[in-house]
Formats: structure tokens, C-alpha cells, sequence
């Protein structure tokens, strides 16, 4: 009276299970004969044991994850194994979402139930973390080329780190140290690990500040003549960096962001009146400190440049005198005309047997009493500013 799923028959459907008393055919009982008797049939079901597939085995970035079971037949559901706890959207869903609270490696079963027969399979999936920052990155900047270099260091995830961005760089270890950039820059490193998970994002900037400083210019106005040099010093407190050149420039305008127009420039701080200057105009002369423009010069583009305030001077033109023309008088008062140039003028007595009065001995046109007669010599003297 016992009976097992046989051949040919189907998952589910109902046979029955007869008790027959009949002759014996050696075996089994003749149903052909007409005194066999076969009582009632007792109704039977065969059900599958369930064989459903989980899914295959898998990672995540991150604490979510779609499960993917593929089911075989009666209702089912999820049970989970972990080091955290995990929540299903829904466990009775073969593609159900789950989330864990802790990162780490997770069994999912997917169980179902055929009328009492019973299967399972498992699944399974780790939950990776992604790349973090240890602190915040560090930047170091090359007082020379005005670079920078970012650093920073990495935890979390699963090392190798991988990282692109603004400019490569090297990771050793879970240190990453980039090339150098351009003091300004704006930059961005996205982070990943061996598995992909990420990406950390790194962004920042860095501005790199300037050594240089031309310093303070003197304020006292230099005067000189049209002949002569007027020879400034440079500041006490200029700052140099390494790569620095200085030059003086003689220019327009006091403000030192503006030069005005620059007349020339040396290395020495002596200037001389040039061809196109003023006479009697006030110039300025700065301090200049800079990188090498590649000819001598300094590259007044670069950022790190620095001109002082300018030193005010001025040059005077040289009066030219002339006393007028030599004159024979028959009395012991003369008229003097001497040729006004620039300046301010100066009758005085050089020689003569007596003692001589001027009218006016600032005005170029005066008279001049003498008390004895005889040969008189007069110089008329200009004096414009020294």
C-alpha cells in the first residue's frame, strides 16, 4: 500500500489508491476477473520539493542591495544572516530590496514552501564601504614656480585606491600626493578602490602667496640740472625669493599699480634727463622686483611681481646768462640790459676802481652808479632751482 511519484505522473494532480481483492495473476490481482472486487479510492498528491535559485553571489557599494532570485514553485520567502540587521521591501518579493545597517558580508535565503515540501538557496552579497578622507587635504605650495601639490589620506573601502582628477598624482599606500598645479587652481579628485566603489570626491583650492615685496621707496623729491644724475637707493625692506631680479624704473605716475608711462629702467638707480622729459615736471623712480622675463627683464605679468611707490624727482634746466654787450658811457651811471633765460638773475661787481650801486640788481634791465670812473666789469648770474 505504499507508493512513491512514478514516471509519467504529474506534480499536482490527484490519483487515487484502491484496495482490489481478486484471483491472483502472480502477481497482482486479475482485474479482468468478474469477482474481483476493488473498494473506493483514496485521493493522493504528489507535490514538488522546490528547487529556486537565490541569485549569484555579488557586492554592493554601499548598504542597499536588489535581490535577484529566480523562483521555483509554492510561496517563498527571505531570511538573512549578517553582522547587521537586514530590512527586506518586501520578503515575500523573489527581487525584493533589502538594506543592512552595517557594511560587511550578508547570507540571504530564499526559502519556499510547496504544500509542506520545502527548498532553499542562498545568496551571497557584501555590503562594501567607499573611500573616506582621514582629515582634510593638505596642500604645500613651491615658493619658486607658484605651484602646489595636494595630499591627502585615505580609509574605508577596499585598497588599491584609484584616484583621477585635475592633474595625476602617486598613491602610496593610503596616501595620495598630486602633481603640481598652478597656484589658483580649482581642483577635483574623484576616489575610488579596487571594487569601484566611490567615487570620494576631493575638491579645493589653493592660492600661493607671493615672497617677493619691493619694499618702500624714500619720499623726499631729488632735484637735480639738466647735466646731472640723480642717483636713488633701494628699500631697506624689499624681500627677495630665489628666482628674482630687480630693476628701477623711471615713470609718469606716482601710483605704483599704473607706472604711467615707463621712460626706462636700469639696475643702477641713477637716471639723467632724457630726450621727451620736462623740465621742471616731477617723475618717479620704483623699485621693481620680479621673475626674469627671459631677455634681462622682468615679466611685470606675473603675479608675483611687486613695484614699490615711486620716489619723486625733478630736473631743472640750466639757465643759459648772458650780460648784454660790452659799452663805453661818458658819466658815472649806465645802463645794463643782460638776456633773461630761466631762473632768477643776480647783477653783482667783478672788478672796478670804485664801488658800484645796481637799481636793481635782480632785474636783468637796471642802471648801475659807480663813483669813480674807469673800467667796470658786471656779471650777470641765473640760478634756476640750484
Amino acid at each position: 500500500g505504499t507508493f512513491g511519484f512514478l514516471p509519467g505522473m504529474n506534480y499536482g494532480e490527484t490519483y487515487f489508491i484502491s484496495y482490489a481483492v481478486g484471483n491472483d495473476l502472480m502477481p497482482g490481482v486479475d482485474l479482468s476477473d468478474d469477482c474481483t472486487d476493488i473498494a473506493q479510492g483514496e485521493p493522493v498528491v504528489f507535490y514538488k520539493y522546490p528547487q529556486p535559485d537565490a541569485g549569484a553571489d555579488d557586492f554592493v557599494c554601499g548598504l542597499s542591495y536588489s535581490l535577484n532570485a529566480s523562483p521555483d514553485v509554492g510561496t517563498g520567502s527571505w531570511a538573512a544572516n549578517g553582522p547587521g540587521t537586514s530590512a527586506f521591501t518586501d520578503p515575500a518579493d523573489p527581487v525584493s530590496s533589502v538594506t543592512v545597517d552595517q557594511f560587511g558580508q550578508y547570507s540571504f535565503i530564499w526559502m519556499e514552501d510547496n504544500n509542506g515540501c520545502t527548498g532553499a538557496d542562498t545568496v551571497l552579497i557584501d555590503f562594501l564601504d567607499d573611500p573616506m578622507l582621514v582629515g582634510v587635504p593638505m596642500t604645500s605650495c613651491d615658493p619658486l614656480t607658484l605651484e602646489f601639490t595636494v595630499t591627502f589620506d585615505l580609509t574605508g573601502g577596499n585598497p588599491p585606491y584609484s584616484v583621477t582628477g585635475t592633474v595625476p598624482g602617486v598613491v602610496t599606500g593610503n596616501q595620495f600626493v598630486s602633481d603640481p598645479m598652478p597656484t589658483g587652481t580649482n581642483y577635483q579628485f574623484d576616489v575610488t578602490d579596487q571594487f569601484s566603489c566611490g567615487p570620494l570626491v576631493v575638491t579645493g583650492s589653493a592660492t600661493c602667496p607671493c615672497l617677493t615685496d619691493a619694499g618702500t621707496m624714500d619720499i623726499t623729491l631729488l632735484e637735480a640740472c639738466e647735466d646731472e644724475l640723480i642717483t636713488v637707493q633701494a628699500p631697506l625692506d624689499a624681500v627677495f625669493d630665489a628666482n628674482n631680479i630687480f630693476e628701477f624704473y623711471l615713470h609718469t605716475l606716482p601710483d605704483p599699480d599704473t607706472l604711467g608711462m615707463v621712460l626706462t629702467q636700469n639696475t643702477s638707480g641713477s637716471f639723467g634727463f632724457l630726450a621727451g622729459m620736462t623740465y621742471g615736471q616731477t617723475y618717479y623712480v620704483s623699485y621693481v622686483e620680479g621673475n626674469d622675463s627671459g631677455n634681462g627683464t622682468i615679466d611685470l605679468g606675473h603675479v608675483c611681481t611687486d613695484i614699490s611707490n615711486g620716489q619723486p624727482i625733478v630736473f631743472y634746466q640750466n639757465p643759459i646768462a648772458d650780460a648784454g654787450p660790452d659799452a663805453a658811457v661818458c658819466a658815472l651811471t649806465a645802463d645794463l640790459s643782460a638776456v633773461a633765460s630761466i631762473g632768477s638773475g643776480q647783477w653783482l661787481q667783478v672788478t672796478g676802481p670804485g664801488t658800484a650801486v645796481f637799481a636793481d640788481p635782480a632785474a636783468a634791465s637796471t642802471s648801475v652808479d659807480v663813483d669813480q670812473y674807469g673800467q667796470y666789469s658786471f656779471s650777470w648770474t641765473e640760478d634756476n632751482l640750484g
